[in-house]
């Protein structure tokens, strides 16, 4: 007996991500990352520099806060398609007796959880993460924003310091859109014999994907 047998494949570019944030970021704004463009809008004490390493986290060449505890800021990141899960690489922050550096994140859409790894990492309280080590350029981290909806918009604002902070996004932000896309879709049932049911909350035309089927 013959069955229908249908199978979706979603083809997706990821980029591996290690702890190194797999060999690529993206600082320089605006840039293009697996489609996704990313431009910069910000207020305050932000300027380029050059690209850091610090506490085994790499960021730059844009800085953030730099002039003593006399230049806030607040840089926004726009993204030319939803995202999530992206990681936020930012190094070089100072806690000294006259400034300690501040950083706060914000989305424009959903609930936003941060989490962070390296080997200098911030005092964190919610999505605030506050320079921890006396002594000029002492923490380093890499910081994930996870939120319960995909967002367009990342804002980080803050207090400035002595010698100012290195970021950079790691090219884990192709991986945050695509484990997105993917988590948002049902195929149902498997196997199917006459009916496949694809429930979805985007547009498929977001993905890549094949459809076929095969005659047992």
């Amino acid at each position: 007996m013959k069955k229908k047998l249908f199978s979706l494949l979603f083809i997706v570019n990821l980029i591996k991500l290690n702890a190194q944030c797999g060999g690529y970021i993206i600082s320089n704004f605006p840039d293009t990352l697996n489609g996704v463009t990313v431009t910069q809008t910000y207020t305050g004490s932000v300027t380029y520099s050059n690209t850091y390493t610090l506490c085994n986290v790499v960021a730059g060449p844009t800085m953030l806060g730099i002039g003593f505890s006399s230049a806030p800021f607040s840089q926004t990141l726009s993204f030319s398609a939803p995202v999530n899960n992206i990681i936020y690489a930012l190094n070089g922050s100072d806690s000294t007796s006259y400034d300690v550096e501040t950083f706060t994140f914000t989305v424009n859409a959903g609930s936003l959880t941060t989490t962070q790894n390296g080997g200098c990492l911030y005092t964190q309280v919610g999505n605030v993460f506050k320079a921890n080590a006396k002594g000029a350029n002492a923490n380093g981290a890499y910081i994930t924003l996870n939120s319960t909806s995909p967002y367009t918009s990342l804002t980080v604002s803050g207090n400035g310091g002595a010698n100012g902070s290195f970021m950079a996004l790691c090219s884990g932000l192709s991986m945050g859109i695509n484990q997105y896309y993917a988590s948002q879709i049902q195929i149902y049932p498997s196997p199917a014999s006459n009916v496949l049911n694809i429930n979805n909350s985007l547009q498929l035309a977001a993905c890549n994907y094949i459809m076929y089927w095969a005659m047992l």
